[in-house]
């Protein structure tokens, strides 16, 4: 299921935004972390990477280059 809250524009259109896929883990592996930032590589997506800021990781988890991960997908309607 997808949950996500609506916005509205200054022209008063309207749009989906903090769209959630609920329920469905995605697998992959940790390119890169840079500072309080990374990329996963997403398994099921060939050159697909996922960008990650450390406040969404789990406490005490320190992740790391070649780290395989599952995790939520929260996409952002700026970044795709």
């Amino acid at each position: 299921s997808v949950t996500f809250s609506v916005a509205i524009g200054l022209d008063y259109s309207r749009r989906a935004v903090n769209i959630i896929l609920e329920n469905e883990t995605r697998k992959g592996k940790v390119d890169t972390v840079k500072g309080q930032f990374g990329f996963i590589d997403f398994a099921c997506e060939e050159n697909k990477k996922i960008f990650f800021h450390n406040s969404e990781i789990e406490s005490g988890i320190d992740l790391r280059a070649g780290d395989e991960v599952e995790f939520y997908a929260q996409y952002n309607l700026k970044s795709g």
